[in-house]
């Protein structure tokens, strides 16, 4: 099995993951807002898709695949969620009037549930779904996969209304049992998305040079999908808010594959590369680390000493801040606390975050953008 990453794939989670910070820091308008949600976070399930197909994991036996998943999904859904307890335990302490004991209470609720604390609903989704995907994958034909994962994925997606009902709120027990439902019913709805990546993956050439119809075909399809999802509204596939379905998902398919196939057809980017090969701690970190409230607290203190384009001192200041903390914490966990990434010890470690940024920038100059493996 290859074992080398597709830059083209990790560069198009790095934009994934800014997307997805974007969408978090209230620095958007709404019609941006309503534009980008309509596929970055389908966009991640699609890529993962992309990479089943492209690793073989299909052919390896259940055992296996379910360990390699708890590790590498698990573990950091633990690990994080054990963070997040961290964060607002000793928040609950300093104010206790604005995190209080019910709000703790709720987040154990959610972890415990599988529903997720906050960002981290897409791990638990992502396993289960992957594992429903690959079990049926591995036993039955192409058509079979095909058709039972729009089939189900269609069913939950009827189904998925029910959990906005009051009902579930009547007590503890059957809310804790809605949440768990949820997270087969996601489960399902991405499988969609899942089944699109790894088909669009064993059809998808690749080839050396740039693409023009594949590169047009992109740009042509990510401003269809930007239009119509704000044509369609705030959809959110966490709450499993879809507007109307016959406009997100479309959309959502549309959207994703577009931004692949730009991205597999254009320079690399190793900035972006870099975000794409961490879009996990981004993603688990930027908002319940408290990252972008406390960014947007110290661009705003310093924003008062500015006399001119203030508005743009302060989103400029709110992006430094979180490309210096989120860079950091990428350094720190990837070299001394990997295990509770699920990662194994990196080959060379090193104190000095700057040798780390150029050995990082090195291995990703060796890479080709548009040919190889990538790992999740």
């Amino acid at each position: 099995m290859n074992r080398k990453r597709i830059t083209y794939l990790d560069m198009a989670k790095g934009i994934g993951i800014i997307l997805v910070v974007l969408g978090h820091s209230q620095l958007i308008t709404d019609h941006m807002y309503n534009a980008l949600a309509s596929f970055h976070m389908p966009l991640f399930f699609v890529i993962s898709g992309m990479l089943i197909q492209h690793i073989g994991e299909e052919q390896k036996d259940m055992k296996t695949i379910v360990k390699r998943k708890l590790k590498t999904l698990m573990l950091p859904y633990l690990t994080f969620s054990l963070s997040y307890f961290i964060v607002y335990g000793t928040y609950h302490f300093m104010h206790p009037e604005v995190v209080d004991m019910v709000f703790l209470e709720k987040m154990l609720i959610h972890f415990l549930s599988f529903y997720g604390i906050s960002v981290l609903w897409f791990l638990p989704t992502l396993f289960l779904g992957e594992l429903i995907f690959l079990a049926i994958r591995k036993h039955t034909t192409h058509r079979v996969t095909i058709a039972f994962t729009l089939v189900t994925g269609c069913i939950a997606i009827a189904i998925a209304p029910v959990f906005q009902e009051q009902f579930w709120f009547h007590s503890m027990p059957l809310l804790i049992f809605s949440f768990l439902l949820m997270l087969i019913t996601r489960s399902f709805i991405v499988g969609i998305f899942l089944c699109l990546g790894y088909y669009v993956k064993m059809f998808l050439k690749e080839h050396d040079k740039i693409s023009l119809p594949e590169l047009g075909i992109g740009i042509v399809g990510l401003g269809i999908t930007i239009l119509v999802g704000i044509l369609n509204g705030t959809a959110d596939l966490h709450f499993m808010v879809f507007c109307n379905v016959f406009l997100y998902f479309p959309c959502a398919c549309l959207g994703s594959v577009a931004l692949v196939l730009i991205c597999k057809n254009v320079r690399q980017c190793k900035t972006l590369i870099f975000f794409g090969v961490n879009s996990l701690i981004i993603m688990a970190t930027h908002m319940d680390w408290m990252l972008l409230k406390n960014a947007g607290a110290i661009s705003m203190w310093v924003n008062q000493f500015i006399t001119r384009a203030k508005d743009y001192c302060y989103w400029l200041g709110i992006i430094l801040l979180m490309l210096i903390a989120e860079v950091l914490i990428i350094f720190v966990m990837n070299q001394y606390f990997y295990v509770f990434l699920g990662k194994k010890k990196p080959e060379r470690r090193t104190f000095n975050i700057i040798t780390y940024l150029r050995w990082q920038w090195q291995e990703i100059g060796t890479q080709d953008s548009r040919s190889g493996d990538s790992m999740k």
